[in-house]
């Protein structure tokens, strides 16, 4: 293990593989871990291909908790304040895959734990056009913000009552509410939602006195697609993502400004900035508050669709 600034990766799924290829660009061979707990952690990490990259076995577990600066989370949604909580108090940085935890009152242990700072991966907020985009918004100038999301159908596994659409619909949630809650007020919105089974298409508004959000999510679409458009007093940023199109930009009375978003990984650009929140004492969008925030505008507009509008009524116990 290097004296040097370290990392250790903590679940060996497909963000496992994704945060420990983004520390070892970062860092460099040899400094990063990857906790391998059992034979299956060994034939899945075995499976990366990434070189430099430092198994840890069980028994080596508390060297590296102890030794290690930061740490990458992505085991399930209702394990991660097991996992993550431990570390904070030690003072290890931690980055915690999203939705933060398995529901607000956990997410809440995470924001205020420990020495160490707890950021959360909102990969959507740290795509090029978002980072881009959103650096150049001032705060409080949005009047108005539409997310819209199209998505192909994915019928749920055998077996799996109806009412796991909430975990499904709850997941796309966060990650487009996590792409723009930085220009969202700080208050309590009224809340409307709306769901057409027909039609698989779901909607939700958020109402503030400021600003009013919708987000759209077409969850049985011919073809995936994003885009995201706000308004100001004086025109409207936005950014659209999907086949093959990738376009930001920013517009100020009637004149439009095409915005350059060069490709970025984001699970990278998320650890980036979390490095550099940490060096520099600043907030920045990944911060846990954020990722706190998220899980409960999205739960809101869950909770607002009519009762058994899947069977059942909004439970956290359907997020995965």
């Amino acid at each position: 293990m290097s004296s040097q600034t370290c990392a250790l990766v903590i679940g060996a799924g497909e963000m496992g593989r994704k945060h420990a290829a983004a520390w070892l660009r970062i860092f460099g061979p040899g400094r990063v871990g990857v906790l391998v707990r059992h034979p299956r952690d060994a034939q899945r990490v075995g499976s990366w291909g990434l070189s430099g990259l430092v198994r840890v076995a069980e028994s080596e577990r508390a060297a590296w908790s102890e030794a290690a600066h930061w740490a990458s989370v992505c085991t399930p949604t209702d394990t991660h304040v097991k996992v993550a909580l431990p570390l904070l108090e030690r003072g290890v940085h931690v980055v915690v895959e999203k939705p933060l935890a398995g529901d607000e009152t956990a997410a809440d242990a995470l924001q205020f734990a420990g020495s160490g700072r707890c950021f959360v991966a909102h990969t959507c907020r740290a795509e090029a056009p978002a980072m881009a985009v959103l650096a150049q918004v001032e705060p409080l100038e949005t009047r108005s913000v539409v997310v819209e999301r199209h998505e192909q159908a994915r019928s749920l596994p055998p077996g799996t009552p109806d009412v796991a659409r909430y975990g499904r619909l709850l997941d796309v949630l966060v990650h487009d509410l996590g792409s723009i809650w930085d220009v969202l007020p700080g208050m309590q919105p009224r809340v409307q939602a709306r769901w057409d089974g027909d039609t698989q298409r779901f909607e939700a508004s958020w109402t503030w006195r400021e600003l009013t959000l919708r987000c759209i999510e077409q969850r049985a679409a011919e073809r995936s697609a994003r885009r995201v458009v706000g308004e100001t007093v004086d025109g409207e940023w936005g950014w659209e993502l999907g086949d093959g199109k990738r376009r930001a930009w920013r517009t100020r009375n009637g004149a439009v400004r095409q915005i350059d978003t060069p490709w970025q990984d984001a699970t990278e650009a998320v650890l980036k900035a979390s490095l550099g929140a940490v060096a520099t004492g600043n907030r920045c969008p990944f911060d846990a508050s954020a990722g706190g925030r998220v899980m409960r505008l999205a739960a809101t507009a869950l909770r607002a669709l009519p009762g058994g509008t899947f069977g059942g009524a909004f439970s956290w116990d359907y997020v995965r």
